[in-house]
């Protein structure tokens, strides 16, 4: 995680957030007698958001976890789109 001081980050603003987008880190913003702030791309902070969301429910994180423990048995099965479409009749 990057830091970096208020003042530093008003001065250097521009190329900051460049940084943090080009390299996909996370900035932390130190502000004197105030909460410190998180800065991070936008991609990253809907993955944390939709990841969030998913785990939000009990049976749903299970299944994903589940799942998860599933594919480091090495019993996934591998499919296409269209395979699981046909699998799920969609």
């Amino acid at each position: 995680m990057l830091q970096i001081s208020t003042n530093e980050f008003r001065a250097k603003m521009a190329k900051t957030f460049n940084k943090v987008d080009d390299e996909s880190e996370t900035l932390l913003v130190k502000r004197r007698g105030n909460k410190n702030m998180v800065v991070l791309p936008e991609r990253e902070y809907n993955a944390l958001a939709e990841t969030a969301y998913l785990m939000a429910s009990p049976a749903n994180a299970k299944a994903l976890l589940d799942a998860f423990a599933e594919m480091d048995r090495g019993e996934a099965v591998e499919m296409t789109v269209e395979e699981l479409k046909k699998d799920t009749g969609l």
